[in-house]
């Protein structure tokens, strides 16, 4: 194997190692935006029409 090619695949695998380790990360982060998505609609529903529609 010639250097470039030994030096992609080293840093393909390192790249790979990173997204291993902030998949959880960013697992989480992405299911607590959905959960405040969730949570806001809940709130709309549950507010008062005054303040919904701001009248």
């Amino acid at each position: 194997m010639n250097h470039a090619l030994k030096s992609a695949f080293c840093a393909y695998r390192l790249l790979i190692r990173a997204g291993d380790l902030l998949q959880p990360l960013v697992l989480v982060l992405l299911r607590l935006w959905i959960a405040h998505v969730f949570f806001s609609s809940g709130l709309t529903k549950i507010a008062p029409v005054r303040t919904t529609t701001n009248s």
